[in-house]
């Protein structure tokens, strides 16, 4: 089965970007991580040219709003991060520092002078534990939805590493729909990659017949049920769609 992950104890790789992701698209990447305290590695080619090789910054920090408000929507923004790679197809993997939210480290960067150090924080137990105990803080909110995530996908044939899954929304930039799993024990995993609201037909966007628009549908992480035809979506929401 495959690994997936976002975070980890390296820099966020850009090799996987080449080919798949257009220079202009790579260089507002790199911009908006250094805007949000990140730095950028190179590496050297056999030219001479350096060519960005890694983004180094804490996965929380790159989650972050670029506007006034750094916080505006930044757990909506991680949880959707990590709810997609729960989504997808294999094993899921989180690195600790991502999920109690640990920001940039720059203390230890300015210490050591290493730019992975910016991502490799290191921390009090018991500062640990009270942010933990504490309902409102984004550590505890983290692990108390992904938690619950991982015991709901653990529950569903649909979500098995090796189940079958198919991108539904490669028309559309805004928003990842993928089906995982087959018939009955099928899931639609939503994702709005925007910061506005979105309304669609769930029918005609799930590609299913016309007439399951009268069925009933739930939402497994919310345990809500979605009335009427169309979904609307909160924006970064994630909703685990299943019929009946």
């Amino acid at each position: 089965s495959l690994l997936n992950f976002s975070a980890c104890h390296d820099g966020i790789g850009l090799r996987p970007l080449e080919g798949l992701m257009p220079p202009e698209r790579v260089h507002e990447l790199l911009v908006a991580c250094e805007r949000r305290g990140g730095l950028v590695s190179h590496r050297r080619l056999a030219s001479g040219k350096e060519s960005p090789y890694e983004i180094n910054i804490s996965w929380w920090s790159a989650m972050a709003d670029g506007g006034v408000d750094p916080s505006h929507l930044q757990l909506q923004r991680f949880l959707l991060s990590q709810l997609l790679v729960m989504a997808l197809p294999g094993v899921p993997a989180f690195y600790l520092p991502a999920l109690v939210a640990a920001a940039n480290d720059m203390k230890q960067f300015r210490s050591t002078g290493h730019r992975r150090d910016l991502n490799r924080p290191k921390f009090q137990a018991e500062r640990l534990e009270r942010q933990l105990a504490d309902p409102d803080q984004p550590a505890s909110k983290i692990l108390k939805q992904l938690q619950a995530a991982m015991e709901l996908r653990s529950q569903r044939p649909a979500m098995d590493p090796e189940a079958p899954m198919e991108l539904l929304s490669s028309d559309r930039s805004d928003v990842v729909i993928l089906k995982r799993g087959t018939q009955s024990q099928a899931l639609w995993a939503v994702h709005n990659f925007s910061n506005r609201r979105l309304s669609f037909p769930l029918a005609k966007r799930l590609q299913l017949p016309t007439d399951t628009a009268k069925l009933s549908w739930s939402d497994a992480l919310s345990g809500s049920t979605i009335g009427g035809p169309y979904l609307e979506l909160e924006p970064f929401a994630v909703h685990w769609l299943e019929l009946g």
